[in-house]
């Protein structure tokens, strides 16, 4: 042998013992004829503890079928260049080896180059374990769509948000669980996607079997070959439920924080016209004394204007009153509990009398009732005592007439008390009517001044889960005076 000959034998022997790679050669019979020193090491063999043995004595026993397949391949001629397989050390433990191989048949010997990826699998499966986790986190999961079998394959997340099986790999099973309101919408976005390459992000509504309804973030990207035609669709999707509720409870939220704000605006202007009002009449009363205290003309009338001025201080804390119970209706609905209507009316005559005892007012009850009974709580008595108190207010007959006639009414189903206060007051406009329970009407007429005891009244009364609103005395003739109407569930 030649010197240079020498020289690129022990060239090519550096080569091949090079660790990185494990080269094996063996027979068709699957006997081993050379292991280079990658072997020793990487699984601790020796040459001569490999060189003899067969193949397939070192394969995992899990592997071995796939391994044989393997190698009738190469008996065919057919070259492998990326199988895996594991395979045994001399510890007995087991590592993941990436194989080509190739065969000479004319010498009946077999080739193999392996790299060992025992390292970058545990890496792969960590990573995939970590997006595993992630997804379930996020509750993101990917999907692969095959434009032209249907099959969809993803990831576990996927089939979670459907609450499918893995079975369940077809765009039909997925489309079944899509909200019947939002599927024609979602398939056309798809089809659009598959036949014209268009990407979509849209969002809709499932229906799982178990009847659970979903908002999911849906996006699709087409994938195209060199011509231009959509070989797969990829894409993701995300359950966005929880994100779906804040977004609902936030605008609810804007909506009570508004309307709130617009009823204080409402309470505020109200509250100051009633209570400049009020001050307007003590403070002209206060006048008249002081113009005729050295100097009366005639006890009468200023007893009269004393009377006046106790009215406008009586007005004035029930007008605090009923701000401070506007506030507490809401809290009260918890501790409703079963109340009498009539003794609570009664209470509230009694106070009307006694805190306009300098005017003759004639109250009377008609009612075939004894003891009608509601779901209510002490706040019924602020319902009496605003209806009639605003029935003596804007009242200038000499003589105050009140009937408050108590009866049963049925609507939609539903039983209710009926109690009708009926008074000879200055009555009630059309367009006040409409507004006159929230505050709303603009108008500048005498009733005016009705504002907050009856935005209380008709704020308790919904708490009942009653109703209320107003009429004429005399239909068609507003100068007749009003007839408060509300209604009231019975106990059954």
């Amino acid at each position: 042998m030649s010197e240079n000959s020498s020289k690129k034998n022990k060239d090519q022997k550096i080569f091949v013992d090079l660790p990185l790679h494990l080269l094996l050669m063996w027979d068709l019979d699957g006997i081993i004829q050379y292991g280079n020193f990658g072997w020793t090491e990487k699984l601790g063999y020796e040459s001569e503890e490999l060189i003899g043995r067969k193949f397939l004595d070192f394969v995992h026993p899990d592997d071995k079928k796939a391994t044989i397949n393997e190698l009738n391949n190469f008996s065919k001629g057919i070259t492998t260049f990326t199988f895996e397989n594991r395979y045994r050390l001399k510890d007995g433990t087991y590592n993941t080896f990436q194989w080509a191989a190739n065969v000479n048949l004319e010498k009946r010997i077999f080739f193999g180059i392996a790299h060992d990826v025992s390292e970058l699998k545990k890496i792969i499966s960590e990573n995939e374990r970590n997006l595993k986790e992630a997804q379930a986190i996020a509750h993101i999961g990917h999907w692969k769509l095959n434009p032209i079998s249907l099959e969809v394959s993803g990831s576990d997340e996927l089939f979670n948000i459907f609450d499918l099986n893995d079975d369940a790999n077809i765009l039909e099973a997925f489309s079944e669980v899509v909200h019947p309101d939002d599927k024609e919408f979602d398939l056309n976005t798809i089809n659009r996607g598959m036949k014209e390459g268009i990407a979509w992000d849209i969002e809709h509504r499932l229906i799982t079997k178990n009847g659970i309804e979903k908002w999911v973030h849906a996006i699709g990207e087409p994938i195209k070959d060199e011509t231009g035609k959509v070989i797969n669709v990829l894409g993701t999707i995300q359950d966005i439920t929880e994100r779906k509720k804040l977004e609902k409870n936030l605008q609810e939220s804007e909506v009570k924080y508004r309307e709130a704000f617009n009823r204080a605006e409402i309470y505020k202007d109200l509250f100051a016209h009633d209570i400049s009002n009020i001050l307007q009449n003590i403070k002209t009363s206060n006048g008249l004394l002081k113009l005729w205290k050295d100097n009366p003309e005639d006890s009468n009338i200023i007893n009269e204007v004393i009377q006046i001025v106790d009215n406008q201080v009586l007005r004035g804390a029930k007008l605090i009153s009923n701000i401070q119970k506007l506030s507490q209706v809401s809290k009260k609905v918890e501790s409703l509990k079963k109340i009498g209507l009539m003794e609570k009316l009664n209470e509230a005559i009694q106070f009307i009398q006694k805190s306009y005892s300098g005017r003759l007012i004639n109250i009377k009850i008609d009612s075939l009732i004894s003891e009608p009974t509601i779901i209510g709580n002490d706040l019924l008595l602020d319902i009496f005592e605003n209806l009639l108190i605003n029935a003596v207010k804007y009242n200038e007959n000499s003589e105050i007439k009140i009937l408050i006639k108590v009866s049963r009414a049925t609507e939609d189903d539903i039983k209710y008390y009926k109690f009708e206060f009926i008074d000879n007051g200055i009555g009630i406009s059309d367009i006040m009517k409409e507004g006159i329970f929230n505050g709303t009407t603009k108008s500048e007429d005498k009733t005016k001044g009705m504002g907050l005891g009856l935005i209380l009244v008709r704020k308790i009364i919904l708490s009942f889960k009653g109703k209320v609103w107003v009429e004429n005395a005399v239909k068609g003739d507003l100068s007749q005076g009003s007839n408060f109407i509300i209604l009231l569930p019975e106990v059954l």
